[in-house]
Order: structure tokens, then C-alpha cells, then sequence
């Protein structure tokens, strides 16, 4: 009897995480990959890289990467088809810092969100492949008299000197950079290489003053660096540090070099990702 009731308990704990696992929500994040050498540049579609909130509209509701609510005035999908779109709400180059305090504004800021617009990038239930998904979405929204739905340009490059040419173009414009999307690259299976990113860096060097952790086990895996700069700036960063790195950080008081994308609205860094360890860096006192 008891064994009975064992085996009862754990059918209904897989029933229940099977019902738990075909819950709609919001499709796990891709992170492009950075562009490299290599790449066949005829078999992609080119974008601008949008600086804006990931938004995703499952046909009713439209949610954060979280699949939580947005907090968009009444009326602001209002023209938005019944199928799954994927995208970033964006107010326009070097605008990221102004969408986040519209949205941190629960009332009162319906005149700016006429600002707003949602970029669509992907048609999550087509099951085809990108260039396929992209004529649908031409199909769904040319013409169509929408407020905030945009589809942004995509286009073909032959080689790397049209790549930078329209890569130079978008910077002038005050733009973040390129996404490449390979033209045969499904929505469900993606594949490495499917999806791309192309943006010019800038260096900078910084003092480790701590180590970031939240791991367990001996040695304890770091998370990041806690960087200051020669003016004082403090930076975490997260992101370039191998495995073999995190488990033997460079030690506190080393000078390491960073490579980061433009600055945010607030001055710091964007992205700040490690480079390599160097002994003293110039204008630096411990």
C-alpha cells in the first residue's frame, strides 16, 4: 500500500511539471554571439543593434524577458495582431536611460510614450527559417496602420567592406552596432553562429579592489571583478573571465585591462567584458 501511494505521489509530481513545462511564456533569451572572421556574409540579414528593453507580445499581453507585464499605457497595443511577436520597445538612439525611467513611471507619461516603439525582430511561432519568418512579418505589418509596431530594415552584404560601410553609417547615426541573422537559422533549434553581433570597442584599464562571489566549494569560483578606474569610477565586470580564471582571479590591487561598448546614459561603461592581466598601468596608486 505504501509503495502504491510512493508511486501515485511521483506520477502526479511529473504530471504536474509537464503541465508546468507547456505553460506559455516568454522564449529563453538568445545572446549573439560577437562577429568573427569566417563568417559568410552572403548567408545573413543585417540590422541595427537596438539599445532598448526586450519586450516580447504572446498575442494578448506584452512581457519582459521575465514574462512579467509591461507597464505600457491602455491603448498602446491596442493596432498589435493575435500572434507572438518578439522585439525591443526602443525611443531612439541613446534613448535607453529615458525608456527605463518612462517605465519606472506608472502614471502620468502617456504623452511620451508616443515616443515608444516596439522593433520587431523574429515571428516566434513560424516555423520556418529566419528568412522565411522576415517575409511573414513583412506580410503582417507593410501597410498595416499600426502606432508603435516597426520592422526594422534588414539587408544583405556581399562582403566585409559593405559590412563596414553600413556598420560606419549606423555609428555616425549615433547607433550601437550591427546584428547578423543567418537566413537559415530556425527559431526553436538555434544553432551556434545563428545570430550575430558586430560593434566597435573601446579599451580602458582598472584596478581590482574585489573579487565578486556568490559560488560554493573550494577553490570558490568568482562571479566578477569589482574594478576602480584612475578617476575614481567603479566597475563590475562579469562578463570574458574564463572558467580557470573565476576559479584563480587575477589578485586584488593587479591592473587589468577591459574592453566595453560606448558609455551609458549615466556614464559608465556599457558591457565592460575582461581582456587580459598586466602588471601596473599608468596613473594608478595603490
Amino acid at each position: 500500500m505504501r509503495h502504491c501511494l510512493v508511486r501515485s505521489l511521483a506520477v502526479a509530481i511529473v504530471l504536474m511539471a509537464g503541465v508546468a513545462r507547456a505553460v506559455p511564456g516568454v522564449p529563453e533569451r538568445r545572446v549573439p554571439e560577437p562577429f568573427h572572421e569566417g563568417v559568410a556574409l552572403p548567408d545573413y540579414w543585417v540590422r541595427e543593434q537596438f539599445q532598448g528593453i526586450r519586450a516580447y507580445w504572446d498575442g494578448e499581453r506584452l512581457l519582459n524577458g521575465a514574462g512579467e507585464p509591461l507597464p505600457v499605457p491602455a491603448g498602446f497595443t491596442g493596432d498589435f495582431p493575435d500572434r507572438p511577436l518578439e522585439g525591443r520597445l526602443w525611443i531612439g538612439r541613446g534613448g535607453g536611460g529615458r525608456l527605463e525611467a518612462l517605465l519606472k513611471r506608472r502614471v502620468g507619461a502617456e504623452r511620451q510614450w508616443r515616443d515608444v516603439d516596439f522593433m520587431v525582430v523574429d515571428l516566434p511561432d513560424h516555423p520556418g527559417p529566419f528568412g522565411e519568418r522576415l517575409r511573414a512579418l513583412h506580410t503582417l505589418l507593410d501597410g498595416a496602420d499600426t502606432a508603435h509596431l516597426r520592422l526594422p530594415p534588414h539587408i544583405r552584404v556581399a562582403g566585409r567592406a559593405s559590412l563596414s560601410k553600413h556598420l560606419q553609417a549606423i555609428l555616425e547615426a549615433g547607433g550601437k552596432g550591427l546584428i547578423l541573422h543567418r537566413d537559415g537559422a530556425l527559431y526553436r533549434q538555434p544553432r551556434q553562429n545563428d545570430l550575430l553581433h558586430l560593434r566597435p570597442y573601446q579599451k580602458g584599464e582598472a584596478r581590482v579592489v574585489a573579487l565578486l562571489s556568490t559560488g560554493q566549494g573550494e577553490p570558490r569560483p568568482i562571479t566578477g571583478l569589482l574594478l576602480r578606474t584612475a578617476t575614481g569610477r567603479h566597475i563590475r565586470l562579469r562578463e570574458g573571465l574564463s572558467q580557470q580564471q573565476r576559479l584563480h582571479p587575477p589578485p586584488i590591487g593587479s591592473v587589468v585591462r577591459y574592453a566595453f561598448y560606448g558609455y551609458t546614459d549615466q556614464g559608465e561603461p556599457r558591457s565592460p567584458r575582461f581582456l587580459e592581466l598586466r602588471s601596473e598601468g599608468p596613473g594608478f596608486s595603490r
